[in-house]
């Protein structure tokens, strides 16, 4: 599919891994977990296809070995540093399956199943498909018979084979129509001078969000119809006008790409990153802002087909001296539903595990968290920076800044949104 040809099928850096752990408690049959996972591989296509090299490129090679199969969840006493190589180890997908998990034993009657799923067969959306249908598959197993879940009436080659055939020319035209005359390097103000490569490593930074911010942000979002997200990038677009001296800005936001409900169970990666252009210079106020922000983004994903990287090759082919394509700053949303549940008498704790890689200047993670009914609890805050540019002391205050700036949008939203200057004076 074209949200995969621009993987690095063999990197070196764990630049695709999407890695989460669930801790189990209680009465837990591990024969039937290694048939379930096997069920999961079976069921979804994509985690059991490799894309090996051949004379006219990569090509998909699905494997259905049951040995093979059957080896990718290992089992093993309890080790740190093991669950960190299942987390951050790199996978080479010409050759290696793009999913590895280990099923460790901690102590008895509490286990800890570690798994790691590259880019390339599944995105975010995927992982919690994976969790519901080891779940079934582990009930089954675990009493004696085979998953009784319908046929998958999709598998991912059917979207490739339509994302393929899918002409993309209408969309590059709006993106350099969109494009035209930007300065793609302008950044926040770092603590280092960039070199000409770009250094993966990173760290990040972690604030909270009560739920009175987010209840405000609802109501702020309602009152300018639009949605929460989108008043939460016009607060971004606020923070960085001041902090970069322009008002002219980009900002990167990953999207689901599952426009059809048809592609909501299947397992595979469908996500896209879009580079949405704001213009804040002839907003007055923070409500002018947010019906910029508003605008610009319902352009942008009229036309977010396209994969990032063909409309970044098109418009900004480099050289890139050290920094990211069309934008420097991102911002993304997830929604974390609290991940505990009972099987029987058994209890299961489900946790991302992020790994602190840095592919721009600033990445905003917004993590929405609603409890078990799907209420909105809270919002957390995590910013992922590269080391090599700036100081953890400087990306801090960006953070309290930004939630300074939201409570100012939440208790003024007509105030000239230059009234922010004053709160921003560290920046």
């Amino acid at each position: 599919a074209p949200q995969q040809m621009h993987i690095d099928r063999a990197a070196q850096l764990p630049l695709y891994n999407l890695p989460f752990a669930a801790e189990i408690t209680g009465p837990f049959d591990t024969s039937a977990a290694e048939a379930a996972f096997v069920d999961v591989l079976v069921r979804h296509r994509s985690l059991r296809t490799i894309y090996p090299d051949s004379p006219w490129g990569p090509r998909q090679v699905v494997v259905d070995d049951p040995a093979r199969l059957q080896s990718v969840l290992g089992i093993t006493a309890f080790d740190p540093r093991a669950v960190d190589e299942v987390l951050a180890a790199a996978f080479d997908v010409r050759g290696e399956l793009p999913i590895r998990a280990t099923l460790f034993e901690k102590a008895p009657g509490i286990h800890l199943v570690v798994c790691s799923v590259h880019h390339i067969a599944a995105d975010g959306w995927s992982l919690r498909l994976l969790a519901q249908d080891f779940t079934v598959a582990y009930r089954a197993r675990a009493s004696g018979r085979a998953p009784g879940w319908p046929k998958m009436p999709l598998q991912y080659t059917d979207f490739s084979i339509w994302a393929a055939q899918r002409p993309g020319s209408p969309d590059l035209d709006f993106w350099s129509r969109e494009f035209e005359g930007l300065a793609f390097d302008t950044a926040v103000e770092t603590d280092r001078p960039r070199s000409s490569s770009w250094d993966v490593t990173g760290d990040r930074i972690d604030l909270q969000l009560a739920v009175d911010i987010t209840d405000g942000l609802d109501r702020v979002a309602r009152a300018n119809e639009t949605g929460r997200f989108t008043v939460l990038r016009a607060g971004l677009l606020v923070l960085l006008a001041r902090a970069t001296g322009t008002s002219d800005l980009v900002i990167g936001t990953p999207i689901a790409g599952r426009r059809d409900p048809e592609l909501e169970t299947i397992v595979g990666t469908f996500v896209n990153t879009v580079a949405i252009r704001s213009d804040i210079a002839a907003a007055a106020t923070f409500e002018d802002v947010i019906a910029i922000a508003h605008a610009s983004k319902v352009r942008a994903l009229d036309h977010s087909d396209v994969p990032f990287e063909t409309v970044a090759a098109h418009i900004d082919p480099g050289p890139h001296l050290g920094r990211h394509p069309l934008f420097q700053v991102a911002l993304s949303l997830d929604v974390f539903t609290d991940s505990h549940f009972d099987i029987g008498a058994t209890h299961v704790d489900i946790t991302p595990r992020p790994l602190d890689i840095a592919k721009c200047d600033l990445h905003f993670h917004l993590v929405e968290r609603r409890d078990a009914v799907g209420r909105t609890i809270g919002m957390d805050v995590g910013i992922v920076y590269p080391t090599a540019l700036f100081d953890r002391g400087t990306v801090q205050s960006l953070g309290e800044l930004y939630e300074q700036i939201l409570r100012r949008m939440i208790t003024g939203p007509g105030e000239p949104w230059s009234t922010a200057a004053s709160i921003l004076q560290l920046v």
